[in-house]
């Protein structure tokens, strides 16, 4: 009976997972019709709290131990870029709905330029004894990062962040 029971409780976690990715593919596409302003994701952000919440999911800040297994577990980076399709913020929120799973506390991060041309995403960790590591989901890269700084040859102008909790 004990491994009926829990055989039970496993599956309803898996049809709740189910639940969840199936709604953030969803509030994905919705966010993809949104324009690319940083209150937007925002709203993309509020989606994935309220998921977790409804599966109990405690997040927590990383060590930066835990911040390297995760990134070594996580294959967000061996996905494809395909132009206007698949794209950083794609690869930002896959790599946080993967952080949340494993019960991480993970940024959405918006990079906007001086100069006038489309912001980037990346996805950042307040990591415990460390502080804030930036990194790039699409190769797995911690990036330094800061405002009038230097980032893929753009100067810096302003870096949102916003928390998946």
């Amino acid at each position: 009976m004990k491994i009926r029971r829990e055989l039970k409780e496993i599956i309803i976690i898996l049809f709740s997972m189910g639940i969840m990715i199936f709604s953030l593919l969803f509030a994905t596409a919705k966010v993809d019709e949104l324009t690319n302003e940083n209150n937007d994701y925002k709203i993309l952000i509020d989606i994935y709290s309220r998921q977790l919440e409804l599966m109990n999911l405690t997040l927590h800040d990383p060590t930066f131990d835990e911040m390297m297994v995760f990134l070594n577990i996580d294959k967000t980076n061996e996905r494809e870029y395909i132009q206007n399709i698949y794209v950083c913020k794609n690869f930002a929120n896959d790599f946080i709905v993967n952080a949340s799973l494993f019960g991480l506390r993970c940024a959405f991060v918006t990079i906007s330029y001086k100069k006038d041309i489309d912001c980037h995403a990346v996805v950042a960790f307040n990591v415990t004894g460390r502080g804030l590591v930036y990194i790039e989901p699409q190769s797995d890269k911690i990036l330094d990062l800061n405002a009038g700084g230097n980032h893929e040859g753009h100067t810096v102008d302003k870096i949102n962040l916003f928390w998946n909790n």
